[in-house]
Formats: C-alpha cells, structure tokens, sequence
C-alpha cells in the first residue's frame, strides 16, 4: 500500500553503523553503512593502503631476491647493478622500468642478461599489475550485496483505523489505493518485463522481481460446468518466496519465513447465468446471476438474487467506429468473496462456484463500444461480430466474466522437509492453521505479523482491480479512438498475468512500506504504532533492507581481510630487515666469541672458507643509495666515516667531499684532488676551483663561485 518507485532514503530512515546481513551469514553478513561522503573517503583510503601493501610486498621480494643472488666471489657489472635495482626500487614500477633500461643495456654485452633479469622483471610486472588491480576492486567490499543497507525503523506503522469512515476510505485511502495500484503496474512494466536492470528504477528492493511460474494448460478450478475450457485456464504460482532472499527482511535462517500465492482462473461461461431487464425507469441492462450481491442486500431491504448489472444504455449503440466519437473504454468491474459467508463478501457464490479454501474473484469485462481492426479469439475479449463499418468487429456478447481462485500459504524452511500450512484463503484466520506448523510461541508471533503487514499493505489482483477498474488492462495499450489493434487469444492469461505481477511487486514494498511509516501525510492519524508487547511487528521494525546508492555499505569482513594481510606485509617489510640482520649477527656472535679457531678462520673470508656469513646482509646495506655513495667517496679517501654499516652513514662534521668531474660529458666520475689535498678534505675543493688545472679545463665557461 505505497507507491515507492520515487522512495529516497534519507540518513533517518537508514541505520547507519554495524549490522548483520544475514544473508551472508553471521560472519560473512557484517557490515559497515556509512552516508556516501564517508563511504568515498574509506574507499579511497583502502585504495592508498591497498597500494602500500603493494609497495611493501615488492620490497619484501626485493629483499629475498637481493640475498638469494648475493655472492661474495667478484662479479660483473650487471650483478651489482641488478643488487643495486633490487636494492633501492621503492616500487614494482620503478623496479620494472630500471631493469627493463638494465636489459636493454646489457642485452649484447652482459652474460645471459635475460635469464639473469627477466624473472625479475617478471616478478616487478606481476606485482604492479595484481596491486594496482586490487587497489581499483578493493571498492568492491562496498558491492558484494549490491549496496544493501538496513532501514533504521524509526516510524514504522500500520494502516490500521479503529473506525473505517466514508471520509477515510473515499477522500483519503481510495485515491491512495489507486496511485499505488497504477505505481506497481507501472513497474511491472519496468522491472518484470525480462529487460529490468538495476538503475532502470528497479533498485530498491533486494530482488528486482519476484519469481512467478504460469501454467497455462490448467483445469477448471471451478466445477467443469462453469469454465468455458477444461483444460486451456491458467495457474499463477509463486512458488515460495523467502522472507529473507527475496523480500529483504534480514533475519538468521531459524526467524525465515515462506510464502506462496497461487491463482487458478478461468473465462466462465454466462449463458443461463445472466437475463436481459428493460427498466423503465433506468433503462434496459444486463443482469449476471453468480450468487447474490451481498452489497446490493444491504441497499435494497428485499435483497437481490443477481451478482452484476450491467446498464446497456451508457455507451453508443452497438457496432459503429469513427473517429468523431470520443476514445472508447473497456469497463471492468470485480465482485469478491471470501472463504466462508462473510458480510464483508461483495456476494454469495453459486454452489458450482463454492470452495471453502478460496477467495474467490469474479472480474466483469465489457469492450462497450470498442471496434477490433481484427477478429479477436480471445474467450474474455471474444469479438466477432462484423459492426456497420466495414472491416472492424465488435464484441460478441455485452458482458464475459473471468473467475479467480486466490490462495496463500506460510511456510517453515528450517527444517529439513519443508512444512507449511494448507492452502487457504487469503483472508482465513492465520492463528489456526499455523498452529501445527511451528511449535514456538516466539516464531507463530512472528509469522502472524507477517501475515498482519501483508494483510495491511499488500494489493492482490482484485484489490487492484478493484482500485483503477479498466486502467489495469493491457490491452488499453492496444486501443486509439474506437479502434483496436488484434489481441492474441490468450490475451486474458497476460492481462493476469500482469495483475499477478503487480500482486508481487505491492509485496516488494508492504514490508517497506510499514517499516517507513504512513506513506503520505494524509494517513498518520489513522496508522497503528506496535506497542512494547508487539514483540512480532516490532522485530519486523529493524529488519528490512533495501538497495541504494545513496548510502555506502562494506563488508566488515572484506575490510577486516583487507587490512589484515596488508598489515601483515607492511609489519614484515618494517621488521623483516632488521630482525634478519639482529638475528644473523647473534648468531656470528655467538661463533665468534665461542671458538678462537672460528674467530681465526672469520678473518681469512671468503678465501679460504667460502662466504662470510653476514656478507648478504652486509651487501644489503653497502648497497642501498646513501652506502653507495659512501663507498664511492671513500675509495678516493674522502671524509672520515661511520655508521658504515647502517642505513644512514655520515662523516665529521664539516668535512667536504669529492666533486663530479664533467670533463668528458659522457663520462663524468668523481674527481681524485691528491694526496696533499685529501689530507685537507675540509679545504680540498676551495683551492682546486681556483687552480688553473680546473680554468682551464672549462676553457673559459663562466661559472660562479
């Protein structure tokens, strides 16, 4: 009982925080919602982090490589370069492209370069391209649900007035009932048609449609008399629609509920069932006997025995087309009854029509004065009779009736073999049969509220009908002026078909529609607020989920995972170099200071007695930039060093340090002052500038002191 298609969650009607998607499963299921702004912002930090992880899993690899090729025998040019890269590439990326120039350069010089860099390079590509996709898809903890996000609950009601008044049901409900009734066939339309997609206004509900089977080689489901075929009706059968899977009330597996609703129909026949009455006073009218009309025995003191009048009188005269004429319309008038002799029935049903298990709906269809452009074969819309214009064909008869069997069930499929209930009535007293299906108190509460919402907001075929009369048929999309295209013949089964459909689409939004509250204005007065001991209704308050992409929802677990790994990585690539360095030189200390023929044989590394044992994790460190850098200015003698086996090395303070001799361009090196000088480090480059070795040596370039 909503119209919901515009429906914009607002943060007041979202729970915003942690929650369990139980769809998911306890674990699986945990979720984060957050409004879009802070939900852009968390992705993008996990897109960052994602992206460091990839940093420090290159690293680490770097690290492994750089010690499993590690020798302390002399090497080639291309080694240490290859120890260099591997040493001080912060990222795959930048790994890639320095080994991808070293191969190029070594290609016709170096010993097997390829072999030597390409798994490297391998591994350098692998790396970028598997991080740089992970932080891209990381946004997809917020998908894995399609976006799902909790309402919060805040004003959920019923439409439950202690006192039904013809100011309340004429000004107010009717025209509500019949906006809701044209916004559910409009998505049908949308979303039911086989070509919905989510962002087609499909999107609010955890299922776009909801399932529906058609069979439509039925039997009569009437007494054989009645129907007009025996083995050419229809059977709409939901099947059985999960509370959780396909209506979206999040719930663990042992609070789920199961419903089914099923439609048998069938075209009746009418010869011996109506009679032709000309009143003098209202005119001459056509009078269908099914039982008779409770309502009209509630006008008329002596009660009436005809289920339907039709008046004949209303429309244009039989079989003319123009288009001078105003649009013709079909009229299409329900008439219900419930299981049992109700008063609220609209009529008490012939025998041959009786079932005590069914709501039984009779629906009324005249074409009035609609011409067809083709014979129509159809048994509801039956038109053969040629009009006065030639080429076009009328009705055959004023009125042909379509009756409906209507029938639900709950069902529990927590155990092993599904249990349900009988088929009945939809309006039958729930309490009784639910009975011998569940055994809890805790569960019979919840399915009666269920059955409650549904009673309260869902629309069946007849209450659409019922609602916007002839608006509700298909075949209206066929009809121009007084004209209409052909209609297939099993036009009736889609125009049920398309009600049914609308049925599915009202049970899509009744849970909504409750949790949310009065769906306009002009209903809160008359809505009821669950009380405390409404433990059922006030369950179903914070269960519902929708769709949308207004809010941003994460799964818990998906970040948990995220972060986890990432932290591990990020924690090894930290601790991973020190803690093989502290554990490395333990253990040369512990040789060391055990055995003096050990400490004897340490000082004659690697001649005699292979490599040193902290020569990999030595190299490491003599290899990184700064190491590099030391190296090359002490091999010319420059500045006094220490920390030479750390991360940072540095000289006296205030010692100067070689200069890069570009006297060949192509070659520039660091420049060799001489023995005297280097003795002066601290003054070395301040007399050499001024020397005429260097004057000359720019040849006249002007260059500033």
């Amino acid at each position: 009982m909503s119209t919901l298609s515009g429906f914009e969650p607002t943060s007041s009607h979202v729970h915003l925080g942690f929650w369990t998607n139980w769809s998911q499963g306890r674990t699986m299921g945990a979720t984060l919602t957050l409004t879009r702004s802070n939900g852009n912002l968390l992705v993008a930090f996990l897109a960052i982090f994602v992206g460091g992880t990839g940093r420090s899993f290159w690293r680490l690899g770097c690290f492994a490589f750089h010690h499993l090729f590690s020798s302390s025998m002399p090497e080639d040019g291309l080694y240490h370069q290859r120890q260099a890269i591997l040493r001080n590439s912060d990222t795959a990326e930048d790994g890639a492209w320095r080994l991808i120039h070293s191969f190029l350069a070594w290609r016709r010089l170096g010993l097997r370069p390829a072999m030597r860099l390409l798994p490297i390079l391998l591994f350098a590509i692998m790396t970028a391209c598997s991080f740089g996709v992970a932080s891209i898809f990381s946004s997809h903890v917020t998908s894995d649900t399609n976006n799902e996000v909790l309402l919060a609950g805040k004003n959920c009601s019923l439409f439950e007035p202690t006192d039904y008044t013809t100011h309340i049901t004429e000004a107010i409900l009717n025209p509500f009932l019949a906006q809701s009734a044209s916004a559910y066939l409009n998505q049908v339309l949308k979303c039911y048609t086989g070509t919905g997609r989510r962002g087609d206004g499909c999107n609010l509900y955890v299922q776009p449609q909801l399932p529906l089977t058609v069979t439509a080689n039925a039997s009569c489901p009437f007494n054989s008399s009645m129907c007009k075929s025996q083995s050419e009706n229809i059977v709409l059968d939901t099947g059985y629609i999960d509370s959780n899977d396909h209506l979206g009330i999040n719930s663990p597996q042992g609070d789920r509920i199961q419903t089914r609703l099923v439609f048998s129909c069938a075209p009746l026949v009418t010869e011996n069932f109506y009679e032709f009455v000309n009143d003098t006073t209202d005119g001459p009218r056509m009078r269908y006997f099914y039982g008779p009309s409770m309502f009209s025995t509630r006008l008329v003191p002596n009660g009436t025995n005809w289920t339907f009048e039709y008046p004949l009188n209303t429309h244009f005269p039989n079989d003319t087309a123009s288009s001078n004429l105003p649009r013709q319309e079909y009229t299409l008038s329900p008439q219900y009854a419930w299981d049992k002799d109700d008063f609220n029935s609209g009529f008490e049903p012939i025998e041959q029509l009786r079932r005590p298990d069914v709501e039984l709906s009779l629906f009324f269809l005249s074409s009035n004065n609609i011409a067809y452009a083709e014979p129509v074969d159809d048994p509801w819309f039956a038109a053969h009779k040629e009009a006065r214009t030639a080429g076009v064909y009328v009705q055959d008869e004023p009125v042909r009736v379509l009756g409906c069997a209507s029938q639900v069930q709950y069902c529990d499929a927590n155990t092993q073999n599904r249990r349900c209930e009988p088929l009945r009535s939809v309006y039958a007293n729930v309490t009784e049969s639910i009975s011998k299906v569940w055994t809890s108190q805790r569960q019979r509460d919840l399915v009666i509220s269920f059955d409650r919402i549904f009673s309260a907001t869902r629309m069946g075929i007849l209450e659409i009908v019922a609602s916007i009369g002839a608006a509700a048929l298909r075949a209206r999309y066929s009809l121009q002026y007084t004209i209409s295209g052909p209609l297939p013949p099993d036009q009736w089964q889609l125009e049920l078909e398309y009600w049914a459909k609308g049925m599915l689409a009202s049970l899509q939004a009744s849970v909504v529609t409750f949790v949310n509250g009065a769906p306009i204005k002009e209903l809160e007065p008359y809505m009821y607020m669950p009380k405390k001991n409404d433990t059922g209704l006030n369950y179903m308050c914070h269960r519902q989920k929708i769709v949308t992409a207004a809010f941003s929802s994460f799964s818990v677990f998906g970040m948990a995972m995220i972060l986890l790994v990432g932290g591990i990585i990020m924690l090894l690539d930290l601790t991973m170099e020190p803690f093989t360095f502290w554990l490395q030189r333990r253990n040369f200390s512990k040789l060391y200071t055990s055995s003096q023929d050990w400490r004897e044989k340490s000082l004659r590394f690697p001649a005699e007695h292979g490599t040193h044992p902290l020569y990999a994790s030595l190299e490491w460190t003599a290899t990184s930039t700064l190491q590099l850098q030391r190296l090359a200015h002490e091999a010319l003698g420059y500045g006094q060093w220490s920390k030479s086996a750390d991360e940072n090395p540095v000289t006296r303070t205030g010692e100067r340090l070689a200069v890069l001799d570009v006297g060949n361009v192509k070659h520039p090196a660091l420049e060799r002052i001489g023995a005297g000088d280097v003795a002066r480090a601290g003054t070395a480059w301040s007399e050499a500038k001024s020397s005429t070795t260097v004057k000359e040596r720019f040849k006249g370039e002007k260059r500033d002191d």
